[in-house]
């Protein structure tokens, strides 16, 4: 019995060596400071609570689309967060899932399909009503792709996009590692991206590019489109593209801009030499 509780023992060491050694980096920030995004995650904690005792009306719907092959629980989540830091009410936002979905195609038709049924669409039915759209890494693109005009279906009208994490150039692993259609649209310079930049100059909306240093996975200058500076903030020493779900600076802008108050970001600021 001794030895068992001794072999015992030694697996649970073993186990909580590994947790602490591939957890806690993800816990640890890196990077330098942006000036013009100076706000810690203590003043962002206090800046939530401030805004979920206080919801307000939102000027129009919100629809959060998710990232490629994101599990429904990062979704649900986020939406549910920024649910609580604007309004309180979940009739004001549409989620749209990703999990899925192996080709960009599915889920724009998707998104459109899912606002024009929860919030409807013009008295022409060539667009949805007007939104603001929240996208988390892939579901950034996605709503770049499903605002441009196509025959055979409505697009969708954007009024605010803000973007996390999302790889507005492409995503950096999706060179590398590429298992589906979906992720094969996600690499640089291929057709789908370069599609969505090709007519990027005749927006019609407002884009807010949010990234975050050290992203392994999309590459921070890849999250805005090019010619532009993404609204980026200190990274992870692992996983800064996953953890970014829970970037407390970025979820406070965006919330922030959601009820019309005054942002805390400022664009414009260089990526440091080291990102």
């Amino acid at each position: 019995m001794i030895r068992g509780e001794a072999a015992l023992r030694r697996v649970m060491t073993a186990v909580a060596v590994f947790s602490l050694a591939t957890l806690l980096p993800g816990c640890i920030s890196v990077g330098d400071r942006n000036p013009r995004f100076d706000i810690s995650d203590e003043e962002a904690y206090e800046d939530w609570k401030r805004m979920e005792a206080n919801p307000v009306e939102l000027d129009r719907p919100v629809v959060f689309i998710g990232s490629y092959r994101g599990p429904d629980f990062h979704v649900s989540s986020l939406n549910r967060r920024f649910v609580k830091l604007t309004s309180g009410d979940r009739d004001d936002f549409a989620r749209i899932p990703t999990w899925f979905d192996d080709t960009t195609g599915a889920v724009v038709d998707r998104t459109i399909a899912v606002t024009a049924d929860r919030f409807g669409l013009s008295e022409d039915g060539t667009e949805t009503v007007e939104v603001d759209v929240i996208g988390l890494s892939m579901g950034g693109v996605i709503a770049r792709a499903a605002a441009v005009e196509a025959e055979g279906r409505p697009r969708l009208k954007i009024r605010n996009l803000y973007t996390i994490a999302s790889p507005h150039r492409g995503a950096n692993l999706a060179g590398m590692i590429s298992p589906d259609a979906c992720a094969r649209d996600l690499c640089c310079e291929s057709d789908f991206i370069n599609a969505i930049n090709d007519v990027y100059e005749d927006h019609a909306y407002e884009l807010y590019p949010y990234g975050v240093l050290n992203d392994g996975v999309v590459g921070v200058i890849n999250t805005a489109p090019p010619g532009e500076l993404p609204i980026w903030t200190r990274g992870k020493f692992w996983g800064s593209h996953m953890t970014v779900v829970e970037n407390r600076p970025i979820i406070t802008d965006i919330a922030r801009r959601l009820r019309d108050e005054e942002p805390i970001a400022e664009r414009g600021e260089p990526l440091p030499a080291y990102h």
